[in-house]
């Protein structure tokens, strides 16, 4: 297991299984590291930093989708992820945004339409 801790940021936690596949664990601990810096830490590519954290938040979200006994809409997951993650300026939502699936993605603005809200595309 690698750790890659920042200060005043997150401690990020890959290991790499037998089959070589990746999972990446994230600990709040204050700032967070760009895609360049893990990539630089794990000696990767930056594409399979952003493919590995595209992979881990799918993962997370439908976890929190099979968790969850009450009826939540994908909005309300992605909104619960967003906090959890401390995602709090638009430019920050546009990038967690785009993590996502284009299925989940749709199923989002999907479900702002349904409630009323003005859905502008994030790009």
């Amino acid at each position: 297991m690698r750790k890659i801790v920042r200060k005043d940021g997150y401690c990020l936690f890959f290991d790499m299984n037998d089959e070589g596949q990746v999972r990446c664990t994230a600990y709040e601990s204050g700032s967070h590291l760009n895609g360049e810096e893990i990539a630089s830490a794990l000696g990767i590519s930056r594409s399979a930093v952003s493919q590995i954290l595209k992979r881990t938040v799918r993962s997370i979200y439908y976890k929190l989708r099979r968790c969850n006994t009450r009826d939540v809409s994908a909005l309300q997951i992605v909104a619960v992820m967003a906090e959890m993650f401390g995602i709090k300026t638009d430019n920050e939502y546009k990038k967690f945004f785009k993590l996502f699936p284009e299925s989940i993605q749709g199923d989002v603005y999907a479900d702002a339409r349904k409630k009323g809200y003005k859905v502008a595309i994030m790009y």
